[in-house]
């Protein structure tokens, strides 16, 4: 079965025994033998499925993969475009150049660590007076993946 029928075959079963019980210790004229046995009867029956559903739960914080499933290519793809625009921005703020001529592709793109084996950054329009080698070394200090720089005419 599955985790959620068996809860409720517990559920069903829970009540079933409570109602048993009030059944029976409700002015019986029972005698206190058989009344101490069918308290116990009760009382397995009640903790048996308490028991097996506490023993299935699972506690174990949630991961990404619970979230996305096998959707997670996509996150990885809106990840490395974030990767790759914010690795521009930083370029072109950092040696004030235009936005718009400066981009970035990246090979490799590790999503969990944020990281790229290779980082290649593309020059174009007024940004192709930028420092190459000053942007190449900035970004291969940065730990996020190798730079190397290029322009485009």
């Amino acid at each position: 079965m599955s985790g959620l029928s068996d809860y409720a075959v517990s559920i069903v079963a829970i009540v079933g025994a409570a109602a048993l019980a009030a059944f029976v210790s409700y002015k019986s004229e029972l005698s206190p033998a058989v009344k101490g046995a069918t308290a116990l009867i009760i009382a397995a029956t009640v903790a048996i499925p308490i028991g097996e559903l506490i023993s299935s739960l699972t506690l174990s914080p949630p991961s990404i993969e619970d979230f996305v499933g096998e959707e997670s290519y996509e996150y990885e793809a809106v990840g490395r475009e974030a990767f790759e625009k914010g690795v521009a921005l930083l370029i072109a703020e950092r040696y004030g150049l235009d936005e718009g001529g400066v981009r970035v592709r990246c090979a490799g793109f590790d999503f969990e660590s944020m990281t790229a084996e290779r980082i290649e950054v593309i020059l174009s329009g007024k940004a192709i007076g930028g420092d190459f080698s000053a942007i190449e070394s900035y970004i291969s200090s940065l730990g996020i993946g190798e730079c190397n720089v290029e322009i485009e005419i």
